[in-house]
């Protein structure tokens, strides 16, 4: 926990329907620190099980996604997406660790 990460990804529904993705539809990267509870709880959880390198598709299940009960406000939503749909159904994120330091 605590470190920043620097990640490639792309976030899909089980059904495949792709709803976010890091810039240049997932070729840019974005930071985020492991741990911080405005990122889903289930994405940070795979990326600390990665190494530097690698990819990974982590399946995370709604409670540990979108739909976590009493911290949904504080949760970054995708700009243009089905707020119900996330907040109903497991995703799926094909990640790249690009980069990992501590703070």
């Amino acid at each position: 926990m605590g470190y920043l990460c620097r990640i490639k990804f792309i976030a899909y529904y089980f059904d495949k329907e792709i709803f976010e993705s890091s810039p240049d539809d997932g070729a840019g990267t974005i930071d985020l620190y492991l741990g911080d509870v405005k990122y889903i709880e289930g994405l940070w959880r795979g990326i600390c099980e990665m190494r530097i390198g690698e990819r990974a598709k982590i399946k995370i299940k709604k409670k540990f996604a979108f739909g976590r009960p009493g911290e949904v406000d504080k949760l970054i939503f995708p700009q243009k997406c089905n707020r119900e749909k996330l907040t109903t159904k497991g995703v799926i994120y094909q990640v790249e660790l690009v980069s990992m330091v501590a703070r």
